[in-house]
């Protein structure tokens, strides 16, 4: 999951967290901006969203705040992922595709963040910066899955890297118990919306029984697989 280029200037934690209860609303909303869902005192029902930490408290943390603040962290489009483009190559293999591209991303539980499944026609690189684990859920296109645990210890067997080939299926979230994942992602050549397709329910659940909890909680809706162009 790499990410199309953010509007010159970011967002600010303010306008991130409008609409959610968090702070007051003042003034417009930016021109296709979308507001993250409120805080909610139960998830029961949601299977978009991975499950609470036990006795987690409601709304959000302190650190994830600053982190938003300082990233300046805004909703990746379909996803909802906490996400900044940090690098695009100035050098381009073709009118509007770039050498590379990186990215930083947060996974959280409030503010909902999370990858939701999708694939790429580019090789994409996962790089583990900060915070507590995350899980990746791969559906490879010959059938066989596998989770992926990225993570602080690597003597615990969590990876600092990982690569997700192109065309292999993948989503994304904090590992319950957790607070925060910081993570990056790098692509070369780098992303454009073109190179992104969403995972739907029926059609991935129809290729991957055995994953169908996962694929409930965390696939596409039906009427949006795909990224516009300007919604970078």
């Amino acid at each position: 999951m790499n990410v199309p280029e953010l509007p010159r200037g970011g967002t600010s934690l303010r306008e991130a967290l409008r609409g959610s209860g968090s702070v007051a609303s003042t003034g417009a909303a930016r021109p296709g901006y979308t507001k993250p869902r409120a805080s909610v005192p139960s998830v029961t029902g949601d299977p978009s969203r991975p499950p609470r930490a036990p006795n987690a408290p409601y709304g959000m943390h302190p650190t994830i705040r600053r982190l938003i603040e300082l990233h300046r962290l805004t909703p990746l489009p379909i996803e909802g992922t906490l996400f900044a483009q940090t690098y695009r190559s100035a050098q381009e293999l073709a009118p509007g595709l770039p050498a590379a591209t990186a990215m930083i991303g947060l996974y959280c539980e409030e503010p909902p963040s999370r990858s939701l499944f999708h694939r790429l026609t580019r090789d994409e690189l996962w790089h583990f910066y900060a915070g507590d684990p995350l899980r990746l859920i791969l559906l490879r296109p010959d059938g066989s899955t596998e989770d992926i645990i990225l993570g602080p210890d690597p003597l615990r067997g969590h990876r600092s890297q990982c690569l997700v080939p192109a065309g292999v299926w993948q989503a994304g979230h904090l590992v319950p118990g957790g607070i925060y994942a910081l993570y990056g992602c790098t692509l070369a050549p780098g992303f454009t919306p073109d190179c992104f397709e969403g995972g739907t329910r029926a059609a991935l659940t129809a290729a991957y029984a055995s994953r169908r909890e996962d694929i409930e909680r965390l696939a596409c809706p039906d009427d949006d697989v795909r990224m516009r162009a300007e919604s970078r």
